[in-house]
């Protein structure tokens, strides 16, 4: 006796082998499908706090082991947007890379049609997918609850990507006779229907959806950052400086201050089990807790952080008050050896980067904990980064694990694909103008236009504005600089008559010496040349 629902299930199926023109292909189509399935589920579980993020780890490997040629073209043709587009493809190769997986078991397995062991194979390879990307991946550890996870996610594929395939046909039946599902057999494991198919594709859409917003908005309000009070408390500077409208704050919130990386998440750790190693060219080769470091001599200062991929007027660009210990502190401690010529940083997932020992020793290239009096936010390194006086932001490195001394010149991630290694910050000014545009407009009298400038550790002595028809320069009004690692805000009252105007602005360093007027790409040492805006000034 026939099951009405399987003789109609037999003729879509055949529709559906005729157009792919193998079964296999069905079973890597279930494969794709219980892949995405279970990949959704991975972010919601991520942001629980239950399992690592196998797929983002995925992505997280093929960003660290892409050529430097691909990084550098990301960067200066699409910005932050390549690095998105990058997860994404990404996570598409992942989740294909499941189907792969199904079709290959079903074409390549013993012909039987024992759905368990069939299962139990892609489940198995499946499983050592994920545990070797782990181990390689370096950012997530989860204990034995992370595992449990993982071999759950692993169960749940192998038998979702092998239970809708259809059983091999008989050598002499073509593809279009084969009888898919076939006829049912007793217990749980047994070959599921059309309508339970589709149940597994809507499964698949809603999870994948739910787990979109989960990785992009996440689900716990305790892993929130909390915000920082806007405008940051400023400690001993007084200032009587009316700043012009749309100008960025003397000091960044944490909630604003800008972050680049390469991780498609923030590391994470705990407190209490994080540590930092000390060694390599070290008479004692040291280990220290965050409460051991916060027991030693703190220092507080304001610094301003650039990326080196920051356009010339763009906003990758912020200044804080940094809570640390001088870098020297611990190098003192540890004892360095003769002949030490580079400090290493080493972060999770492959992350490093060097400053030459006299760099390192400077008192104020800090370890810091703290941004603007609280801890330092995950998103920023937490628990230690480096704060490095101009140098650009891709050397402070964020979640240090260890220190290594070394006797050579250390290329760290960036310089291995083609960066700057001396990486020393370029003079630049900007004009603030609304939304960060280049392009504005005021009415006559109130055309009062403010910015900033910036020099790494050299200070901001002067800054000028003109028309760029005109070889006349006019001085801008400065504030106070917090002090010479810090940004300058400064204003020009233009006095511009009715029309449309394109004006630059130039900085000068504290040493006099003027920013460069050359315009050149962010790749391979910063972006250079005046900030261009266009101004509509009417009645």
């Amino acid at each position: 006796m026939h099951d009405p629902e399987i003789d109609a299930d037999a003729g879509l199926t055949a529709r559906i082998f005729a157009a792919v023109g193998a079964p296999w292909a069905m079973a890597g189509l279930t494969g794709l499908l219980a892949g995405g399935l279970v990949t959704s589920l991975y972010f919601p579980l991520f942001e629980l706090g239950w399992m690592a993020n196998p797929a983002f780890d995925f992505v997280d490997l093929l960003i660290r082991f892409s050529p430097g040629q691909l990084a550098t073209w990301s960067i200066e043709t699409l910005g932050p947007l390549g690095k998105t587009l990058l997860e994404a493809s990404g996570l598409a190769t992942w989740i294909l890379a499941t189907g792969v997986l199904s079709a290959l078991v079903y074409r390549f397995a013993p012909q039987t049609d024992s759905l368990a062991q069939r299962s139990l194979l892609a489940g198995a390879i499946f499983l050592v997918a994920q545990l070797t990307i782990e181990l390689l991946a370096e950012l997530s550890f989860y204990g034995l609850g992370g595992i449990f996870w993982l071999v759950a996610a692993a169960a749940l594929y192998g038998y979702l990507s092998q239970a809708y395939a259809p059983l091999p046909a008989p050598a002499a039946e073509s593809v279009a006779s084969a009888t898919w599902p076939p006829p049912r057999r007793s217990g749980w494991l047994q070959r599921r229907s059309r309508r339970e198919l589709l149940a597994l594709s809507a499964a698949t859409a809603v999870a994948g959806s739910f787990g979109a917003i989960a990785a992009q908005r996440g689900i716990l309000a305790s892993r929130a950052e909390p915000p920082s009070p806007e405008p940051v408390a400023i400690e001993g500077f007084d200032s009587d400086f009316m700043q012009a409208a749309n100008t960025r704050p003397l000091v960044t919130s944490n909630e604003d201050f800008y972050r680049i990386d390469i991780y498609t998440r923030t590391p994470t750790f705990a407190r209490s089990n994080w540590s930092m190693q000390v060694g390599g060219m070290v008479d004692r080769e040291l280990s220290f807790s965050i409460d051991d470091i916060e027991r030693l001599p703190m220092q507080e200062m304001y610094g301003t952080l650039q990326c080196i991929s920051n356009e010339v007027g763009g906003e990758l660009i912020s200044t804080t008050r940094w809570t640390g210990v001088p870098l020297a502190e611990f190098l003192d401690l540890a004892g360095l050896q003769p002949g030490a010529r580079d400090v290493v940083f080493h972060a999770p997932g492959g992350y490093d980067d060097s400053i030459p020992i006299e760099k390192a020793l400077e008192p104020t290239t800090l370890l810091t904990y703290g941004m603007n009096g609280q801890p330092l936010p995950a998103a920023h390194g937490f628990p230690l980064r480096a704060y490095i006086p101009n140098i650009y932001g891709m050397k402070n490195v964020k979640w240090i694990t260890r220190i290594e001394v070394t006797d050579r010149d250390h290329e760290g991630y960036w310089q291995r694909r083609g960066w700057s290694d001396i990486a020393i910050i370029k003079a630049t000014s900007a004009w603030d103008l609304a939304g960060r545009r280049r392009t504005g407009r005021v009415q006559v009298g109130e055309d009062i236009i403010g910015g900033i400038a910036f020099a790494g550790n050299r200070g901001i002595s002067a800054v000028e504005w003109r028309r760029n028809d005109s070889d006349v320069w006019t001085p801008a009004e400065l504030e106070d600089q917090l002090n010479e690692t810090t940004w300058r805000r400064w204003k020009a009252n233009l006095g511009l008559d009715p029309g449309t105007y394109f004006l630059e602005v130039r900085a000068f360093d504290g040493a006099g010496d003027p920013q460069p007027e050359k315009r050149t790409p962010t790749h391979p040492d910063g972006a250079g040349g005046y900030h261009l805006i266009q101004l509509a000034v009417v009645e």
